[in-house]
C-alpha cells in the first residue's frame, strides 16, 4: 500500500511540474510576441497615432452628424455617450483582428519560431 501512495504522490508531483512548465512556456511565448509587437510600434509611431485618431474621427465626425438626426435617439442619454461605448468596442475588435492576422502571417513565414529559438 505504501508503494501505491508513493506512486500517486509522484504522479501528482509530475503533473504539477508539467502544468507549471506549460504555463511558463505559454507566458514566455506570449511575452516574446508582445515584445516584438511593442518593438514594431516603437519603430513606427505613425501607426500608434493612426490608431488613436480613428476613434476620435468616428466620435467627432459621425457622432456629431448622427446626433443631429431626429430619428436616431438612444433615449435619455446624449448620443455621443451612447456612441462612445460602441466605438471603444469596435476599436478593440479591430486591433485584435489586425494583431491576429499579423500573428498568422508571422507564423506562416516562420517568424514566430525565430522568436522562440532563444529560449
Amino acid at each position: 500500500m505504501a508503494k501505491s501512495g508513493e506512486r500517486a504522490a509522484l504522479h501528482a508531483s509530475t503533473a504539477d511540474r508539467v502544468a507549471s512548465e506549460t504555463i511558463g512556456d505559454y507566458l514566455t511565448q506570449t511575452a516574446a510576441v508582445a515584445a516584438a509587437e511593442v518593438q514594431k510600434l516603437y519603430h513606427d509611431p505613425l501607426e500608434l497615432f493612426t490608431r488613436a485618431v480613428q476613434p476620435v474621427l468616428w466620435l467627432m465626425l459621425f457622432g456629431e452628424v448622427m446626433a443631429r438626426v431626429r430619428g436616431v435617439g438612444p433615449g435619455d442619454i446624449p448620443y455621443l455617450d451612447f456612441l462612445a461605448a460602441g466605438i471603444l468596442a469596435q476599436s478593440a475588435l479591430f486591433v485584435a483582428i489586425f494583431y491576429g492576422i499579423s500573428a498568422i502571417w508571422e507564423r506562416d513565414l516562420g517568424v514566430l519560431q525565430r522568436y522562440l529559438v532563444g529560449r
